[in-house]
């Protein structure tokens, strides 16, 4: 049994006041950026429409400032003006390193939500006790797809049975960046995984993965081939012809490889190399004045707090010790780029391609400088102040620091600046400039969702 410590509020309209939808109590530790975004979020879970009600429906998503958001949807029959239909929504906010101890699973919590509310609600912060995590399922069942894009269901009624198998065949590390809706009335992109009624001409046209109830609850092993995730087979039995047969493919699958790698390797003696980039460092910048200014405990507790969802957000394996200096060393350590880059020779023949190639290759190669290994922490980085530290962290990535802003905004800055969108790379670009895979291995691990 796992102990996690969280905040919680609650909006909705409810039939014992009259201000129609709006906040009715938060805990006194919710911060104000997280209630207004938790607002967002219920308005734009919409209206609900014909044989659809919005019971029970389970929304899972990181806030783009702070702590993951698990919230249940609750039908309160009449509104204030006596319309039928109101909603209310229980929000839980759980610390990333709270949530990480039960791996990212809100199942594990479902107990902890309410459905009956009054006018006199006073909220608490809250202590929850979940099971341990059951881990990654053996079964894919469209986790493969989610990977990729989003997914869409039709259904009037919430998909937690899907919702569930889904999350659980994702490893913990991908179920960071991805989110889901078991039901919602609108905007079922703004998830990885969602469920609407109706599915709007807009979401068809999107590209997202579109499928029925039904659909969804069988095993996805046929999308397996569009995905860029690999689906477990299980072994079959075969008999000593099929074995014999299997020998031989083997034995051919084996030479073609050899004559391929010849091939490329003889390939890429007649091509001229992309040469490695030279390292010249920059000396960093003088310490400002205000850089020896106390750090309120406060102030650096939401530091820490964004560092970790920066980190998170691009996959850098995080310290057991979360103390603010560590985390920047990670995240330095390992969130730089350290391959090849477009030569000279590249770049004339870039200003040869067309007008949409040449702008694509140029945005990707400017993007990639912040990630450059030209700017090192100083070996002393350690001994230094917090908010100096700060600032030659921000000064190492190439992100304008104002020293006017509060130091705990610094990592959603760099979130902003540093990600990217799902924008992907012509094949043919990536082919006449064999360097582009390279950076766009490096830059995939910083897509946005």
């Amino acid at each position: 049994m796992l102990t996690i410590h969280a905040e919680q509020a609650v909006y909705g309209s409810f039939p014992f006041w009259s201000k129609g939808y709006g906040l009715l109590a938060s805990s006194p530790e919710c911060r104000a950026e997280w209630v207004r975004e938790f607002e967002t979020i219920c308005q734009e879970f919409g209206e609900p429409t014909s044989g659809a009600s919005g019971e029970g429906a389970l929304l899972c998503k990181r806030l783009r400032r702070g702590p993951w958001l698990v919230m249940r949807v609750a039908c309160q029959g009449d509104d204030d003006r006596g319309r039928p239909g109101a909603l209310a929504f229980h929000g839980i906010f759980i610390p990333a390193a709270e949530f990480a101890k039960i791996a990212y699973d809100p199942f594990l919590i479902s107990h902890a939500f309410q459905s009956n509310w009054s006018e006199a609600l006073s909220l608490n912060a809250l202590t929850i006790n979940a099971d341990q995590s059951q881990g990654c399922s053996q079964e894919w069942p469209l986790a493969a797809e989610l990977l990729g894009r989003s997914v869409v269901i039709e259904s009037a009624t919430p998909i937690d049975d899907v919702a569930k198998a889904v999350w659980r065949a994702l490893k913990p590390r991908e179920r960071r960046i991805n989110s889901f809706a078991t039901l919602t009335f609108r905007a079922p992109l703004r998830f990885s995984l969602s469920a609407v009624p109706r599915i709007a001409e807009d979401v068809r046209a999107s590209g997202a993965h579109i499928l029925t109830r039904d659909e969804a609850l069988q095993d996805a092993r046929h999308l397996a081939s569009e995905s860029r995730a690999f689906v477990h087979e299980p072994i079959a039995s075969f008999d000593l012809t099929h074995r014999r047969h299997k020998v031989r493919l083997v034995a051919q699958g084996l030479l073609l490889l050899g004559i391929l790698a010849i091939l490329g390797w003889w390939i890429a003696s007649m091509r001229e190399p992309t040469p490695s980039p030279q390292v010249e460092t920059i000396a960093p910048p003088a310490p400002s004045p205000d850089d020896v200014r106390p750090v309120e405990p406060d102030e650096r507790s939401r530091l820490v707090e964004g560092l970790i969802e920066l980190g998170e957000r691009f996959h850098v394996d995080m310290p057991a010790s979360l103390d603010p200096t560590s985390l920047m060393r990670a995240i330095d350590r390992q969130l730089r780029y350290r391959g090849a880059w477009l030569s000279e020779k590249d770049r004339e023949r870039i200003e040869r391609e067309s007008p949409r190639d040449r702008e694509i290759v140029l945005v990707w190669d400017d993007h990639m400088q912040s990630f450059r290994s030209d700017r090192p922490l100083p070996r002393d980085f350690s001994e230094r102040p917090l908010r100096e530290q700060v600032a030659l962290f921000a000064w190492s990535f190439r992100v304008p620091a104002d020293p006017r802003q509060p130091i705990d905004e610094l990592p959603r800055i760099m979130i902003e600046t540093m990600g990217i969108d799902r924008s992907v790379m012509p094949s043919s670009v990536r082919a006449r400039f064999p360097v582009l895979t390279e950076y766009q291995r490096f830059l995939s691990r910083l897509v946005a969702r």
